[in-house]
């Protein structure tokens, strides 16, 4: 069971980051103009598209003795780690499978605090350990805008300069600017 779980984690990798860039010409149109909050948008968007034993939401992280690893961001992770209904929702570290970080504008700033919520992530417990397979279960994350205030070339320079103070394992596995093209 654990094996099948990798291998739709890592398909849903790359469908999740095509998918969320032709989604994102659909919420571009209406991103900037500010009538929605877009992160809770892009959440509604891209419920469907996953496999039906994960879910997206605004979601924290709880470690094994039940203490708060990490404040509510939106996250992607197996169903089955959901708690009640009328308790906050929080999941356990090792059903945590992605990350995304949604901003209306992306810029240094932004991308630099969507690289830490990344790291943060996947640097959960769990999550750089082998597993009995030998596989590494490391959850996906991505930065997600709906434009950026400079070319993709110029972002692409700062996402280099970032991955030099992050180790590999912690990088931003995609940045999609719904309004110019994606960088992975």
């Amino acid at each position: 069971r654990r094996e099948v779980k990798a291998r739709d984690v890592r398909r849903m990798a790359v469908s999740l980051t095509e998918t969320t860039h032709d989604l994102g010409k659909s919420l571009s149109e209406h991103c900037l103009d500010g009538s929605y909050d877009f992160p809770r948008r892009l959440c509604e968007v891209l419920e469907p598209q996953l496999r039906p034993d994960f879910r997206i939401g605004f979601v924290g992280v709880t470690g094994e003795a039940g203490s708060i690893l990490m404040k509510p961001a939106l996250l992607i992770y197996t169903s089955s780690s959901v708690m009640t209904e009328d308790s906050p929702k929080y999941v356990s570290s090792e059903r945590v499978a992605g990350v995304i970080y949604a901003v209306r504008t992306l810029n240094d700033a932004s991308l630099a605090e969507g690289y830490k919520l990344i790291g943060q992530v996947k640097a959960l417990p769990g999550h750089d350990t082998d597993s009995v397979a030998g596989w590494h279960h490391i959850p996906i994350g991505m930065i997600v805008a709906c434009d950026c205030e400079r070319p993709l070339e110029e972002l692409a320079d700062s996402i280099a300069t970032l991955n030099t103070q992050f180790p590999s394992t912690r990088w931003a596995d995609a940045v999609s600017v719904l309004s110019r093209g994606l960088i992975n």
